[in-house]
């Protein structure tokens, strides 16, 4: 079967940029639809794919450039492979705890949305993700947006995240979602994604299935 022109032209840019540094400023739409001979629609179906995917990210102001390669592998942890999701919950929340403030560096005052999903496999749950990002960094288009949003990389391609795995139990509240006893051991991981200028943006706890859903961090 013939490989689409898209996918053929995301292959070659892939192999350009694992030679360019982290950061560096990739060529132009018109550039690649030149050297290709390809439609500007074409082009630009492979770039958003390899955002998507984190090898690119993009800066509204300035273009699109090479992800930091160590970041690709850490972006997994974001969102793990899934074939299916269900919003159980969203809500804008007028204020948030303590919690989600400290994450966010916001007052408790603040309007945050708050919204939980089950990710599924194979028709198995693997994973529950809570997550929550202050109204205000959002804008009405990307609030619309949130309830078909499957994975986080265009959050994460604007600047950095950090993890935090924590071994405890299933919370009650979701070891019947999750198929799994009371009382039995998970891992969770807590992100924080970051904006370029170091501020936090979303907060993500996420509680894996202990057998569905393995961690693997990799430097």
């Amino acid at each position: 079967m013939k490989i689409p022109l898209y996918q053929q032209i995301k292959d070659k840019i892939i192999t350009m940029i694992e030679i360019m540094e982290p950061n560096a400023s990739i060529p132009s739409e018109r550039d690649f639809t030149d050297h290709f001979q390809a439609s500007r629609m074409t082009v630009r179906k492979a770039i958003n794919e390899l955002v998507d995917e984190g090898y690119l990210y993009r800066d509204a102001n300035r273009g699109t450039f090479v992800s930091d390669k160590r970041l690709i592998k850490k972006n997994s942890l974001l969102t793990p492979e899934f074939d299916k999701h269900t919003i159980l919950y969203f809500d804008v929340k007028a204020s948030c705890g303590e919690d989600v403030s400290s994450k966010l560096n916001i007052s408790q005052d603040t309007s945050v949305v708050r919204f939980i999903r089950i990710l599924s496999k194979n028709n198995i749950n693997i994973a529950l993700e809570e997550v929550y990002i202050a109204r205000n960094q959002l804008s009405d288009d990307a609030f619309n947006d949130l309830p078909k949003l499957e994975n986080f990389n265009a959050f994460f391609n604007r600047g950095s995240a950090s993890f935090t795995v924590i071994p405890m139990l299933v919370p009650i509240k979701y070891a019947n979602l999750l198929g799994i006893k009371l009382e039995s051991p998970i891992l969770s991981i807590e992100s924080i994604i970051y904006k370029n200028d170091g501020s936090p943006l979303v907060y993500i706890k996420s509680f894996n299935h202990p057998i569905y859903r393995s961690i693997e961090i990799t430097d």
